[in-house]
């Protein structure tokens, strides 16, 4: 079942994404900026890049590539849209450093190989992908966070927010995820996992009326829940419920 279709303003015809939902595939197909073809290139391209580095062919840089670089996402609400704060562009590797054989920047850490993959406006740090296709904030070349197991997770966050028609502020200091779940669990079904964007660092529960997010903070690490809804009294009647669970 599809949740989340509340907000449709549009049915535009879209191309559908490989490893991303139809929300999501919808989501890119109607970003307000579009694809910067000054980091895009073809497979050829970006397999010839590598083999003049001898920088082994990891598919999960390529794929970056071919499917997301050059993408900005952003938050469409009024009171985000345009303010620069939430915007996300993500950037692998530019045609001009393909073309001029630009040595790859990238740091190791123990067998994991990262490579910046794009910037956001505001944060104080950096953002890579390794070879297995998780991001995560860097500073120094030394990682902060994996704050996705995926791009495709990571954009799946992002199109689910901008379909939100109200967000409530974060809470943070949260109990362990034991007891988060045992919530989730005791209001099932009202409030069902959403796996296209969950994995272990952050997870979504939702319904037609409700989603609430339990994250990782981009820079502590701190566990934290934060509610979206479709109307502010939706997300009131939930604050109500979720106080016990917080330190």
């Amino acid at each position: 079942m599809n949740f989340f279709n509340f907000r449709k303003k549009r049915d535009p015809k879209y191309q559908s994404i490989e490893g991303l939902s139809e929300r999501a595939s919808r989501y890119i197909s109607t970003l307000p900026f579009p694809r910067s073809m000054d980091w895009t290139c073809d497979r050829e391209t970006i397999v010839e890049y590598f083999e003049s580095q001898e920088f082994p062919l990891f598919e999960k840089f390529i794929d970056f590539q071919l499917k997301f670089s050059g993408y900005t996402l952003t938050i469409e609400r009024e009171e985000k849209k345009n303010d620069g704060r939430h915007q996300f562009d993500l950037l692998l590797f530019s045609q001009k450093e393909i073309e001029q054989r630009k040595k790859i920047d990238y740091f190791q850490v123990g067998d994991d190989y990262w490579i910046s993959c794009g910037q956001h406006g505001c944060a104080p740090f950096h953002f890579c992908i390794n070879q297995k296709g998780e991001i995560a904030t860097t500073l120094n070349d030394e990682i902060v966070q994996v704050i996705s197991s995926s791009a495709e997770k990571f954009i799946e966050r992002y199109a689910i927010d901008n379909e939100m028609g109200y967000e409530l502020v974060s809470f943070f200091k949260c109990v362990e995820t034991a007891k988060i779940e045992e919530f989730m669990n005791e209001y099932y079904p009202i409030l069902k996992i959403i796996e296209e964007c969950s994995d272990k660092r952050c997870s979504y529960y939702g319904n037609e009326g409700i989603v609430i997010e339990h994250g990782t903070d981009w820079d502590s690490g701190e566990r934290y829940l934060h509610l979206y809804g479709q109307k502010k009294k939706d997300c009131d009647i939930w604050v109500e419920m979720i106080k016990p669970l917080l330190r």
